[in-house]
């Protein structure tokens, strides 16, 4: 069993390696605020892609509530 997170972007950028290192799994965190479902995230989303650029790790969202 190899143990993942639950993070968002800024703890991703400084776990990154210790994600990359396992393909760890990784639930991302960012996309929780209501305003999420309203406000374009294309940035984000774009960011995230730079980052995880690579990475082999199942890959989550966990959305607004």
């Amino acid at each position: 069993m190899i143990l993942g997170a639950a993070l968002t972007y800024s703890d991703v950028q400084f776990l990154r390696d210790w994600l990359f290192d396992a393909d760890r799994p990784l639930e991302i965190q960012d996309f929780v605020p209501i305003g999420v479902c309203t406000d374009p995230q294309n940035d984000l989303v774009a960011a995230y892609k730079d980052l995880l650029r690579g990475y082999a790790g199942p890959v989550g969202v966990h959305g607004p509530f």
